[in-house]
């Protein structure tokens, strides 16, 4: 506050009931009444002057609404009527007075309509309409006459910092502050403005605060024009601690040009109209116009009437829909600027029809409409990855909240933490974490789109994805849990494909055998398996634990060990290669690592074992439905897991080699030529199968390069069998 300042407050309550006096009023009408008591006494003017002056028009319908509100009525207002400007009046929203359970009530009830959940781009056109107003104000009153709602002023500078609080506050809850350099700060400390912009925001704020502070002093009442009178002037100078004016009029001109220019470039400049981008005119919604548009631009006849036939039936179905009168201006300004990108493009209609239904889909959030209009370089993005990925696609199209993560289009693969699964709230929990594995798997995807990562380092990265979201439940779970989570197949070796089940054996040590771990181990699969906002965590197979379907859930580690070593099948040896600890107890870690290395290092006849393991993947062929590139896969998988378990006695290195590129690298029996094929087979064809699922178009092997890679397969066995 000011020495000058008025008091902005809303009044609120959360009780029902009636009054027991003689009038017996509701609460509502009580309540008011004692409100009206308390603003008099506030608000009236007496020979000592008032208490304070009192504001309450940030009420819902301002002064033509009640004075007095129940919690659940301005709820209910701000989920139907509550407008961009609200919003940025109740960010700096905070308790003061009277009973405080029902304001932080208030405060967490609307939290969600000031901070969205997602990137809320719709803010730019709100402040753009702003800056008009502060420009008009600037050139009618003078550049430097108001200090707070002029050019370059205070207004300007709050709306800077609460513009990214509301853009990304629902995301970063630590930058949800309502003071101005505690917000300022958090921005800063979250890297969402840089350190030199922190420190020019920072003493300008200071500088323009102090202004208004000393100029309210010296004028003895709540004013934000700055005296024209030279004598009055002068004063104001020495109070900010100039020696004249011409020293003060240039240091608070160099403030306020830099607070002018930083509101210009952020809201002034990302629009396609400010950029001065070259579009094509077309109309929407679109008319038969639109083909002679299109094929002017060059689009062949043929092309533009399909996509004319594609965009006619879209916006005939939007024009029913309940859009709100902002939501269906942002899509008439978007639709022109999303077909002039579709259209650089060689094919516009391989991604076209997604794209649409991307549009169908976030119609009525118009949020997301706000943020590929305002945003040119996602929106050519979203294009291209459209174009690219029918996959990818069909994930955005299904949760549109990843666009928000192709604004930041790094594709690094170390991963965010996750987040925590809170007993108290487990729903909240697992959608965050399917969130969260969401966005993993986009951002892995995009990197192998962009060829910025090979499918084994992606293989990796999901394998990462996998096992912190095994982790993180259990943990919710029972964070003390002596459970422990053994991962087979291609979690085990760190192979995991996009669409991979999870196979997952569950061991403990404990000599209690009513700890409850078989209620755990089913809880996890449950909460694993959940259809969540974001799709099911994992899909997860336990059918490799002892005695398959008809054998304990959960095992103890002992008796783990005695059915590897006694009763298990070659083929259960032969699944213990690709085997790990993932989660759950530490210490059982080692304990597996034992057995698995006492069971591979049993010496077998590499004949037989090569019969065997041939007679297995003959059987598999005929049961499975298999993909030409899964059967290549699988058959060179069963080569190098013949070489693990016939020679891991004497090669140390294949006691540890869990995928079949290492092993391949270390196996004996086979020409060295041979294996260095097998192993150039192996990756060629893990490339493709993984292109296969996320490219739109995946380049495919040549019948010359499958003969070849088919040629040293059946070499390769045929020299293990002979």
């Amino acid at each position: 506050l000011n020495f000058n300042s008025d008091i902005d407050i809303v009044l609120t309550y959360r009780s029902a009931g009636t009054a027991q006096g003689r009038r017996q009023l509701d609460a509502g009408q009580y309540l008011t009444q004692v409100a009206q008591g308390m603003i008099k006494r506030l608000d009236q003017v007496t020979a000592h002057g008032r208490v304070w002056a009192v504001d309450t028009r940030l009420r819902p319908f301002g002064q033509a609404g009640a004075l007095v509100w129940s919690v659940a009525a301005l709820e209910t207002y701000i989920v139907s009527e509550g407008r961009t400007w609200e919003r940025y009046a109740w960010l700096k929203a905070s308790h003061a007075a009277g009973d405080e359970p029902t304001s932080q009530t208030v405060l967490a009830t609307l939290r969600p309509f000031i901070y969205r959940r997602y990137r809320d781009y719709g803010i730019f056109d709100s402040l753009r309409a702003l800056h008009a107003k502060i420009d008009g104000q600037a050139k009618r009153f003078g550049t430097h006459q108001d200090i707070k709602k002029g050019s370059g002023g205070i207004r300007a500078l709050e709306f800077l910092v609460q513009s990214l609080q509301l853009l990304e506050g629902g995301r970063i809850t630590a930058i949800q502050q309502p003071g101005f350099y505690p917000a300022l700060h958090a921005l800063s400390d979250h890297q969402l403005i840089d350190a030199a912009t922190h420190r020019a925001m920072d003493q300008s704020y200071r500088f323009l605060r102090t202004l208004e502070n000393r100029l309210q002093a010296m004028m003895g009442q709540q004013t934000h024009i700055l005296p024209t009178e030279p004598s009055q002037r002068a004063i104001l100078a020495r109070l900010m601690g100039c020696s004249d004016i011409a020293t003060f009029d240039e240091l608070l001109s160099h403030h306020q040009q830099w607070v002018h220019q930083q509101f210009s470039q952020r809201f002034l400049e990302s629009s396609p109209e400010t950029t001065g981008q070259h579009l094509v005119k077309i109309d929407w919604p679109p008319t038969e116009e639109v083909v002679d548009q299109l094929t002017d631009r060059g689009l062949s006849a043929e092309a533009a009437r399909a996509l004319y036939e594609a965009l006619d039936p879209l916006a005939q179905r939007l024009s029913k829909k309940p859009l709100s009168a902002e939501g269906r201006l942002r899509l008439e300004r978007l639709m022109p600027l999303l077909i002039n990108e579709l259209i650089k493009h060689n094919d516009p209609m391989a991604g076209a029809e997604d794209l649409l239904r991307l549009i169908e889909t976030i119609a009525q959030r118009s949020a997301y409409l706000a943020l590929l209009y305002e945003r040119s370089d996602i929106l050519a993005h979203v294009v291209v990855v459209f174009l690219n990925s029918a996959q990818v696609a069909r994930w955005v199209i299904e949760s549109p909240q990843l666009l928000d993560d192709l604004i930041d289009p790094t594709h690094q693969n170390t991963q965010p933490l996750a987040p925590v699964l809170q007993a108290s709230d487990p729903e909240h929990g697992l959608n965050a974490l399917s969130r969260w594995r969401q966005t993993r798997f986009l951002k892995i995807a995009l990197a192998e789109l962009n060829r910025d990562i090979d499918p084994m380092v992606a293989g990796q990265a999901l394998s990462r994805v996998a096992e912190t979201t095994l982790q993180t439940i259990l943990e919710g779970i029972d964070p003390h849990s002596p459970l422990a989570v053994i991962a087979y197949g291609n979690l085990g070796s760190e192979s995991l494909h996009y669409a991979s089940d999870l196979d997952c054996v569950f061991l403990h040590a404990c000599q209690n055998p009513d700890h409850g771990m078989a209620r755990t181990a089913q809880r996890m699969i449950t909460m694993m398996q959940l259809p969540l906002p974001g799709g099911r965590l994992f899909e997860v197979d336990t059918r490799l634990r002892p005695n398959g379907r008809a054998g304990l859930l959960v095992s103890h580690i002992d008796q783990f060990a005695a059915y590897q070593h006694h009763e298990a099948w070659l083929w259960e040896h032969q699944a213990l290669i690709r085997a790990r600890w993932v989660a759950g107890d530490p210490t059982m870690a080692n304990a597996f690592e034992d057995i698995r290395q006492e069971v591979l290092l049993q010496p077998r006849d590499a004949k037989e074992t090569a019969e065997a393991l041939w007679a297995m993947r003959q059987k598999q062929k005929g049961e499975r439905h298999e993909s030409a590139l899964k059967q290549r896969l699988n058959d060179i998988q069963f080569i190098g897991e013949w070489a693990v378990l016939t020679q891991a006695l004497e090669t140390l290195e294949l006691r540890q080699a869990r995928s079949v590129d290492q092993q391949l690298a270390h196996m004996t029996g086979l020409p060295r030529t041979l294996t260095d094929d097998l192993r150039q087979a192996w990756v060629r064809l893990l490339k493709a199968q993984h292109h296969a699922f996320l490219d739109r178009h995946p380049a495919t092997l040549s019948d010359e390069t499958l003969r070849r890679i088919d040629e040293h397969i059946q070499s390769a066995w045929q020299t293990l069998l002979a």
